[in-house]
């Protein structure tokens, strides 16, 4: 293994921490129940830093009210135009469902295989097939 697929991994949960700002602006009441945080994203982590702090002020506003609170969030419009882009084609409610449990399933993912990679355990596994080959 090499730090190529952890860096699969790293864009892979930066695409789903911009799904998942894209799904706070055009959801934002969904999304101010979202629990976790982006670590990967500059972007998002800026905008969800800033959408938490007015989280029940997002959770009592009307729908069009709670999107422009969400918009005034976006750090800047280049991070908007991303996170929106995450979402074209995209169910935003189905996905509100299952996008934290995706983010943390990978993020779990490209923890484990970082840790592998610094243990030098796949270095012991090759050793041990190459003498038993």
């Amino acid at each position: 293994m090499t730090a190529a697929l952890v860096d699969v991994y790293l864009m892979g949960e930066r695409v789903l921490e911009r799904l998942m700002a894209g799904i706070a602006l055009v959801q934002p009441n969904l999304a101010a129940d979202f629990t976790i945080m982006p670590e990967v994203d500059k972007g998002a982590k800026a905008f969800f830093t800033r959408f938490y702090q007015r989280r029940k002020e997002i959770k009592a506003a009307e729908p069009k009210q709670a999107i422009a609170i969400a918009l005034s969030c976006v750090p800047s419009w280049t991070d908007a135009y991303y996170f929106l882009g995450a979402i074209e084609d995209i169910d935003t409610v189905q996905a509100a469902g299952e996008i934290e449990q995706d983010l943390i399933t990978m993020r779990g993912e490209r923890k484990g295989i970082a840790w592998i990679e610094k243990s030098y355990l796949m270095r012991i596994i090759a050793k041990e097939m190459q003498v038993k080959v």
